[in-house]
C-alpha cells in the first residue's frame, strides 16, 4: 500500500492585493506588516485577473515598473 506523505506546513504571510489605476483587470499583491504597509525586501507582483497570469515580479514594492510590465501586458 501506498501511503503519500504529507507536506510541511507552510505559515502564509499577511498579504494584500490593490488594483492598478485605468486597468481593472490587473492587481498589484504585496507582502505586508503589521500596518498594513507593504514590506520592504519583501516582494510585489503584478497580476492580471482575467487570465491569471503573474506579469511582473519584483523584490521591493518601490521597484515595479509598471509602465514597462504594462506595455508588455497590452497588445500594441
Amino acid at each position: 500500500m501506498l501511503v503519500r506523505r504529507r507536506a510541511p506546513e507552510t505559515r502564509l504571510l499577511p498579504i494584500a492585493a490593490r488594483p492598478v489605476a485605468d486597468h481593472s483587470e490587473y492587481q498589484q499583491v504585496n507582502r505586508i506588516g503589521r500596518d498594513g504597509a507593504a514590506l520592504k525586501g519583501g516582494w510585489t507582483f503584478l497580476v492580471n485577473t482575467r487570465t491569471r497570469t503573474v506579469l511582473r515580479t519584483v523584490g521591493d514594492p518601490d521597484e515595479l515598473d509598471f509602465e514597462t510590465a504594462m506595455r508588455r501586458a497590452m497588445p500594441a
